[in-house]
């Protein structure tokens, strides 16, 4: 039987998809890291495999990792809101971390700066507002 070759768009779609959303396992989140990373080497100018990086990073409580993958993802997708929400929740998480009576303060600031809160666990963001 003949091998298939696969279309230039099926490769690609592929090469995307690579390093999945971190699981609840440590070693499967390191996997996920591992994985996000051999992605960015195939495809340096995709955000996608970025931000499931920073996603890893989060999980893994390494949130200066992910705030600056996440930046990366900002600059190489400016106009994807969800990066930019990420972001202010791995900033949060990490003031939280250093000192938790400063993470009260950026909270409140982030939360009135946006209608959106990220949901990090699934990757993906919810709207909070009631007009939608």
């Amino acid at each position: 039987m003949r091998r298939r070759r696969h279309c230039g768009a099926c490769v690609a779609s592929a090469r995307r998809n690579l390093g999945g959303p971190p699981s609840r396992l440590v070693p499967a989140r390191l996997q996920a890291l591992h994985d996000a990373e051999h992605a960015i080497k195939l495809e340096p100018e995709w955000a996608k495999p970025r931000s499931r990086k920073a996603l890893a990073h989060l999980h893994l409580h390494q949130y200066e990792q992910a705030i600056q993958a996440y930046k990366v993802c900002i600059k190489l997708e400016p106009q994807n809101e969800n990066y930019k929400v990420a972001l202010k929740e791995a900033q949060h998480r990490l003031a939280r971390q250093k000192d938790p009576k400063a993470s009260v303060a950026l909270r409140r600031t982030a939360s009135s700066a946006s209608r959106y809160q990220p949901d990090v666990s699934l990757g993906v963001t919810t709207s909070t507002c009631a007009q939608q």
